[in-house]
């Protein structure tokens, strides 16, 4: 949550680092491969398929992988993607993209404090 509502307190300094990004290539794998790890972590101790909102746990940890996994074997095409998000300098989907993830922190947040 709180790196989220950082990108929506700062989003023309957050909007400049796709730019940083793709003038050094290393801080797109090393974030590839910190997604890959923190990925795998999270589908090997929780990889729960119940319709419920543990699945939703689930699937951020495989997005979370293969987030990693494609910044590591395509970073070109990855560079190419991210840049069509942030010609937009209002950052409308990238300001969207971080309110649901806020959103959803903060929900992921209250159910771990109140579910027994």
């Amino acid at each position: 949550m709180v790196v989220y509502a950082g990108v929506l307190l700062n989003r023309n300094i957050y909007g400049s680092f796709w730019s940083d990004i793709s003038t050094h290539p290393v801080i797109l794998f090393i974030t590839g491969f910190l997604s890959l790890l923190i990925g795998l972590i999270v589908v090997q101790f929780h990889n729960v398929w119940t319709p419920d909102w543990r699945i939703i746990v689930t699937l951020l940890g495989w997005l979370t992988f293969l987030s990693g996994a494609l910044r590591i074997l395509f970073p070109a095409q990855v560079i190419k993607f991210a840049a069509k998000f942030f010609e937009d300098r209002e950052y409308k989907v990238i300001t969207i993209a971080s309110g649901l993830l806020v959103a959803l922190g903060a929900f992921l947040t209250y159910i771990g404090y109140t579910h027994t």
